[in-house]
């Protein structure tokens, strides 16, 4: 099973790859564009797990051939300096704006390979929509 986790170095996308450990994965593909600069989360990461890390960023680079094949897809790229996102309210804006847009990629990547779940977890509402 293929695995794609955008954000994934952000604080909960690197928690989550940490104990991804005994399930049976044959590619995880780690999304995270670096802007908070977490390279740590990278280090020590359970062995047993086929990780591979790109560089993207979900407001401006092509998500299909990263998608292409995902049995399961967890959104959870996100702008998180609290303080700083109010000099940044339109980046915000659109990362929010722009799931309805990746889960269109990921469903039109994933049509025909058989995509199971696509989940996107949001921190900023009280609902969780999978």
């Amino acid at each position: 099973m293929k695995l794609v986790i955008t954000g994934a170095l952000g604080h909960i996308g690197s928690s989550l790859i940490r104990n991804l450990g005994g399930m049976a994965w044959d590619e995880v593909v780690l999304i995270d564009n670096l802007a908070t600069q977490r390279y740590c989360s990278l280090f020590n990461l359970p062995e047993n797990v086929p990780f591979r890390f790109v560089e993207a960023d979900v407001l401006s680079d092509r998500m299909e051939p990263l998608l292409s094949g995902a049995d399961v897809v967890i959104h959870l790229a996100a702008i998180t300096n609290a303080a700083g996102s109010f000099d940044r309210e339109k980046e915000v804006e659109e990362v929010k704006r722009d799931e309805p847009k990746l889960k269109k990629e990921a469903d039109d990547a994933g049509a025909g390979a058989g995509m199971r779940r696509h989940c996107v977890v949001r921190t900023d509402r009280d609902d969780l929509v999978i």
